[in-house]
């Protein structure tokens, strides 16, 4: 009997360490729960999805529509002068050529000058306008006293715009060429010879135009 019931014994300790050693019997502590990895304290990473829960992250994707309005601000120019002169000295014959001549004009009547007073270069795509344009004097006794022209060449054609004291240039004109590099001569008309200052103004833009 004493040798069967250590037999018997010896039959149970060797199925356990046999057991033990196969693993059979011992709990898997990768079923049904995750391992947390190397500072991860919540055990949602290495997750299997089983027996677990984890949080949800949600993306906002916040969208800004930024508009940037930027208004280009026309630059206004503005010129004028006074010009004078004595018909007297050249009708008396005390010299050569006028005062009118002298100063860079052109006679128009024996007693009334035409004076380039300035000059406006435009490049292709650049629109001059006309904003204001006046003159003044004692002697204007008529709109065609003093009246303010503009004598024109784009690409070696020449064209004036109020060319003469009947045709007055306008205030709000827009100056044909706008397609064409071009030089714009501002002419002074009929100011008289009576050494009476006469003055001239004018403002204008120049602006870009799409050439098509």
């Amino acid at each position: 009997m004493n040798a069967l019931k250590g037999l018997y014994i010896w039959t149970l300790v060797t199925l356990l360490i046999l057991a033990g050693c196969l693993g059979g019997g011992v709990i898997d502590e990768g079923e049904g729960q995750s391992v947390p990895e190397d500072g991860d304290t919540t055990g949602d990473s290495g997750n299997s999805g089983s027996g677990t829960t984890t949080g949800s992250t949600t993306i906002i994707n916040n969208y800004y529509n930024n508009t940037t309005i930027v208004e280009n601000e026309v630059e206004h120019f503005s010129s004028g002068g006074i010009n004078e002169w004595n018909s007297d000295n050249w009708t008396n014959g005390s010299n050569t050529i006028s005062e009118c001549e002298a100063q860079g004009g052109e006679l128009y009547t024996w007693n009334e000058c035409n004076y380039p007073v300035l000059t406006i270069n435009t490049n292709s795509g650049e629109l001059l306008s006309i904003l204001s344009k006046d003159s003044k004097g004692t002697l204007m006794t008529s709109n065609y006293d003093g009246a303010i022209g503009i004598t024109s060449t784009c690409s070696g054609v020449t064209f004036q715009t109020g060319d003469s004291h009947y045709n007055s240039l306008d205030s709000g004109m827009q100056i044909s060429g706008s397609a064409f590099d071009c030089t714009h001569v501002i002419i002074h008309y009929g100011v008289h010879g009576d050494s009476v200052p006469t003055l001239w103004s004018i403002t204008y833009t120049i602006t870009p135009v799409t050439v098509v």
